[in-house]
């Protein structure tokens, strides 16, 4: 497993902590933060899951 698909799971977590935290507090910013953080998270998780795709990929024919 790509490394970037486990550290893309734990921003996509910390993310929406922070937005649940932001949006009890009344904190907007935080909350917005938190969907940044969450979105940013995914992009890596995703990123990751390509890399293990080609990686998967390359195996196969050789």
């Amino acid at each position: 497993m790509d490394k970037h698909r486990k550290e893309g799971a734990k921003t996509e977590i910390k993310g929406k902590v922070n937005e649940i935290v932001g949006d009890m507090t009344d904190d907007h910013s935080q909350e917005t933060r938190g969907r940044v953080q969450q979105k940013l998270g995914e992009a890596q998780r995703e990123y990751g899951e390509a890399r293990d795709d080609a990686r998967d990929i390359d195996a196969t024919r050789h």
